[in-house]
């Protein structure tokens, strides 16, 4: 047993408030990068996975997280060391006049919310819109999928003899930002032994058509067609045609003890499919509805490794009905496409 708990008199200071040896210690954190409820959410699933952490509440509006946690297990700045493996920056905040190691006084905290659009590492907004502006209905060098599906649907039956892979992503999510470095690093390496098409979404407030261009660079090449939705076409047909209740299956694959039922709580059902990777077996056609995939695997989440630090996925793969698990998206990829013996690296 640790001294600090069998020392009743000790007492415990770390950026929080003074407590008692076993008695819960308070702290407050600067977050930044915080750009929707779901980003909220996301911060409250990593100080749930958090050892040491027993209460917390986040708000946007202040990019401010409000933590209990038990000083004998666990510092404030190993909390904020652990939200900050998420892609949100944590702090510990310092109050007004308090003097920092260096001496130097500490002025009032300004809110450090971060704009809609910033990039985050979650699949995490609840209620995406659509993007409006005129100048996001192009995108430079993408086939634009703006009055139609159809480009798409030609282009995917032209070669229904060949194996497709098939990605829906957001520009600006740094999540599918990842999962398009993963394609490049694990499906690409196929090459002429599939047909990749890459269809980008505005799933985020910035989500746009410059943004969609910028992003789409990251998997060009000869065998990869790539387009730009700003309607949400494809997302919108798979989770009409093929995955209707993939919210409702997911609710019920989770354990209400799964530090990700929480967030799957205020999930929007009717939300399009994004952050999602099929993989279609030739022979297979698009005519009218949107086809059935004969593979696919659908990124969630990124956070923290509470074991080794770094950043993992959390994942639902072939079914939503099984239970969600963590891996590395890259690795699940190089699965879904037969053939691919090696990986190129990815960051």
């Amino acid at each position: 047993m640790r001294k600090a708990v069998a020392l009743a008199g000790v007492l415990a200071f770390g950026g929080g408030l003074w407590a008692r040896a076993g008695e819960p210690a308070k702290t407050t954190l600067t977050v930044q990068g915080m750009t929707c409820g779901g980003c909220v959410g996301a911060v409250k699933v990593q100080l749930k996975r958090t050892e040491g952490v027993t209460a917390y509440e986040v708000s946007l509006e202040k990019a401010e997280a409000e933590v209990s946690y038990d000083p004998a297990r666990i510092t404030p700045e190993k909390i904020a060391e652990s939200v900050s493996k998420t892609g949100f920056k944590a702090s510990v905040k310092k109050t007004a006049g308090e003097k920092g190691a260096d001496g130097a006084v500490t002025e009032p905290a300004a809110s450090t919310a971060m704009k809609h659009g910033a990039s985050c590492d979650r699949d995490c907004c609840k209620a995406p819109k659509r993007a409006t502006a005129i100048e996001d209905m192009a995108a430079p060098g993408l086939v634009n999928l703006a009055q139609e599906a159809a480009p798409l649907t030609s282009a995917f039956n032209a070669v229904k003899d060949r194996r497709r892979f098939l990605a829906i992503l957001s520009p600006t999510c740094s999540a599918c930002v990842h999962g398009a470095e993963a394609i490049k690093a694990s499906v690409l390496p196929a090459g002429d032994g599939i047909e990749v098409f890459v269809v980008w979404a505005p799933m985020l407030d910035g989500d746009g058509g410059s943004a969609a261009a910028s992003s789409s660079q990251i998997v060009a090449g000869p065998r990869v067609r790539q387009y730009w939705d700003p309607e949400r076409r494809v997302g919108t047909a798979f989770r009409k045609d093929v995955f209707p209740d993939a919210v409702e299956r997911m609710k019920r694959s989770v354990p209400r003890e799964h530090f990700f039922a929480e967030y799957l709580d205020s999930r929007d059902g009717s939300q399009p499919e994004w952050d999602i990777y099929l993989v279609f077996e030739p022979g297979t056609e698009w005519a009218g509805r949107a086809p059935l995939p004969s593979r696919w695997v659908r990124q969630t989440a990124r956070f923290g490794s509470a074991t080794s630090g770094s950043l993992i996925s959390l994942m639902w793969k072939n079914d939503y009905a099984s239970p969600p698990f963590e891996g590395i998206l890259t690795e699940e990829l190089r699965k879904l496409v037969p053939g691919v013996t090696r990986i190129s690296a990815v960051r």
